[in-house]
């Protein structure tokens, strides 16, 4: 488990080195898509498509805090 934690770090460090590039602003923006997108498909989804669906708003939302802020789901 220590190498794989070593090997986030690593990763989250390297795709953080590249914010604010035209590329990761492309990444970030759709990402907000995304979550925009499935945040809509929560307006019609049956009730057992809501929890999939908050599922995959968390692992954007986690994305997206790697890319902008290095640490995900770290305060502001």
């Amino acid at each position: 488990m220590q190498e794989k934690m070593r090997k986030k770090g690593e990763l989250v460090s390297a795709v953080n080195g590249f914010n604010h590039t035209p590329p990761m602003d492309a990444v970030i923006a759709l990402l907000d898509l995304y979550i925009e997108l499935t945040r809509i498909q929560n307006d019609v989804a049956q009730e057992s498509e809501l929890k999939h669906n908050q599922g995959k708003i968390a692992a954007f939302r986690e994305l997206k805090d790697v890319i902008t802020r290095g640490n995900p789901q770290r305060p502001v």
